[in-house]
């Protein structure tokens, strides 16, 4: 436990200062940006009164307006507020990439505790958030602001959601049954001519992995129930069959013709499954801890994935198999770290500062444009703290435990092109942030979903990042998403 654990008494306040432009920028770097802060407020936003859509669904409308920043820390249990996104200091219209940016800010701690899913459609950006305690949430999000959507997976709860699109757009829902006991079974949801549509996928009883639409427009939704399987939608029938794995921990994508690729971790490497071949992926993986996440793509390579390797991430892709590394992106070390002891009488050691930079784990996302090329975001927290250490009895274990006496952690958003072909990454924007919030799980075993989670259609990104803020000890995670139009972008 450290300082910068949430369930520490005390916490640091979080330094949101303004970056630079990102034009010209061509890598990745550790240091947090400086420039000239903006002291514009993100206006505030009101709810209109709820309205029904032909389909049926109910949407509440989420409005800009006003000048002050909304604060749903004191407001009633789940009540939203929607708050336009300052990033000013980063590019400006009428040339900036970032089309949208909001940040929906809900009174509940609990929110998108349960998985996470965006989608950039035609009609709006699509943003689902599941949680652990309360119904799930939809909301549809454009340049004027966000309504939430009710109606369609408001009967879900403690579920996973995972979320993608098809080649029309239209973003495709999977939502796993619900824990603990694994009732309802596996459904699948899409948006079809302005309607919702939930299906009960037969034969899927639990464990969502991925779900993928093809170039057909054909959903894969794959999960684990004694074997691992795909259950695909063709013509109004779903088939289902088996699928072999190279290894544990699977995620599958779709290569560029259709097929189903199976990619997972054996003797310490990642694999992937192309037709009858075993193909290797990166570098060999640390012993322990790592992440990984997979895309699937309409062109370029077969199979490409990102890794974060603990000291870096890194970028690999098959066939003409290379790796490419990200600098700056070596892990975060806790410098101060609390201490475990046995002695009642023990003495703590003195100030501790702690000035280190790095990721945290599974801070990252990567997803790949229709033309193949491969996108990557990720957070680097920056840290300068200085600490205390006081003996304390922590629900019965002595601690020698760090204590906050004063400095500032900046983290600091960074998205860049990974042209997988051999070409270096270009970091192509970043962005100061609030610290991201963790702890968030799908139901299936070792699969978490970090802070950062994105998708790519035509020539877009959406963008979800998890926050958090603090108020009185109590933090509340909230979102922060973004739309980016990358023909925009250096």
């Amino acid at each position: 436990m450290s300082i910068h654990d949430p369930l520490v008494v005390l916490s640091l306040a979080t330094l949101a200062a303004c970056g630079p432009s990102a034009a010209g920028s061509t890598g990745s770097s550790g240091e947090a940006p400086t420039g000239e802060p903006t002291t514009e407020a993100p206006p505030s936003t009101t709810e209109a009164p709820p309205t029904t859509t032909d389909d049926g669904t109910t949407t509440t409308d989420a409005t800009t307006g006003g000048t002050t920043e909304a604060d749903t820390t004191t407001g009633e249990p789940g009540s939203c507020a929607v708050v336009q996104g300052d990033h000013v200091a980063v590019c400006r219209a009428p040339d900036c990439a970032i089309t949208v940016d909001l940040e929906i800010r809900c009174n509940d701690h609990d929110f998108a505790s349960r998985g996470v899913g965006v989608a950039p459609a035609s009609d709006g950006t699509w943003y689902v958030a599941g949680r652990y305690f309360s119904p799930a949430q939809l909301f549809r999000a454009d340049v004027d602001g966000a309504e939430q959507i009710t109606g369609v997976i408001d009967d879900s709860m403690d579920r996973t959601f995972l979320m993608t699109q098809g080649p029309d757009g239209a973003p495709h829902i999977g939502v796993d049954a619900q824990g603990p006991n694994w009732e309802g079974g596996l459904h699948y949801l899409t948006r079809i001519d302005g309607a919702w549509t939930d299906t009960l996928v037969p034969g899927a009883e639990k464990f969502l992995i991925d779900v993928k639409v093809d170039s057909q427009g054909r959903p894969h939704v794959f999960f684990d129930a004694e074997d691992y399987s795909a259950a695909v939608l063709d013509g109004g029938t779903w088939t289902t069959h088996t699928l072999a794995v190279p290894g544990s921990a699977p995620q599958f994508v779709l290569g560029p013709d259709d097929d189903e690729i199976a990619i997972a971790v054996s003797e310490q490497q990642l694999q992937a499954l192309v037709g009858d071949q075993n193909v290797e992926l990166g570098s060999s993986l640390p012993v322990g801890t790592f992440y990984y996440q997979a895309a699937s793509a309409a062109g370029g390579p077969t199979v490409a994935a990102a890794l974060q390797l603990g000291d870096e991430l890194e970028v690999a892709w098959w066939p003409d198999p290379a790796a490419v590394a990200i600098p700056g992106t070596q892990g975060l070390v806790d410098a101060c770290p609390s201490i475990e002891v046995d002695d009642p009488d023990a003495v703590c050691p003195g100030p501790c500062h702690d000035g280190g930079a790095g990721m945290v784990a599974n801070a990252f996302a990567f997803a790949r444009s229709a033309d193949g090329v491969g996108w990557l975001a990720w957070i680097v927290t920056n840290r300068d703290i200085d600490v205390h250490y006081e003996l304390v009895n922590f629900e019965g274990s002595l601690l020698c435990q760090a204590i906050g006496d004063s400095g500032d952690t900046v983290d600091v958003l960074h998205l860049a092109r990974v042209p997988l072909d051999g070409d270096a990454p270009a970091e192509v924007l970043t962005l100061p942030l609030p610290d991201p919030a963790q702890g968030v799980f799908t139901g299936f075993p070792g699969r978490p979903v970090g802070p950062v989670v994105l998708e790519a259609f035509g020539s877009d990104l959406a963008l979800a990042l998890r926050l958090r803020v603090d108020s009185e000890m109590t933090q509340f995670p909230y979102a922060r998403l973004f739309r980016i139009d990358t023909t925009k972008l250096p």
